[in-house]
């Protein structure tokens, strides 16, 4: 048995979409017993929405949060601290970010910047604007 890992976008998928041919190979490595897991830095609900039937486990959130069903085997989220240090370096720049949770976006920029979240993410997901 071995672990594979694939990352989601622009690897193993052009957004949520997965080749035929990679779906054919996972299939198979499923059927040798390999684990698969799918790597994202996008959130957990997005991750199981689009690729559940196609992995054991996940990495999300930039590597902050690994699971292999329902057993958490990393669960380690920005501290308050570390968002505000960044936060603080980012506003200094003037652009635009997204910060994902584990169910929500956050993000500080113009109303453009939700509109494309939208395109990438769920209705149902949270998405909070970050007020300057």
């Amino acid at each position: 048995m071995n672990a594979v890992f694939f990352d989601i976008d622009g690897t193993l998928a052009i957004r949520t979409k997965i080749p035929e041919s990679a779906k054919e190979a996972i299939k198979k490595l499923r059927e040798n017993g390999d684990k698969v897991f799918i790597c994202s830095g996008r959130y957990k609900l997005y991750a199981i929405k689009h690729f559940k039937d196609f992995a054991c486990g996940f990495i999300c959130c930039n590597g902050r949060l690994a699971f292999m069903g329902d057993d958490v085997i990393v669960d380690e989220p920005l501290s308050p601290k570390m968002i505000r240090d960044i936060t603080l370096r980012l506003d200094k720049t003037d652009i635009a970010y997204v910060f994902y949770g584990q169910n929500e976006t956050y993000y500080k920029g113009p109303d453009e910047l939700s509109r494309e979240i939208m395109t990438v993410s769920e209705a149902d997901e949270l998405i909070k604007r970050i007020d300057p």
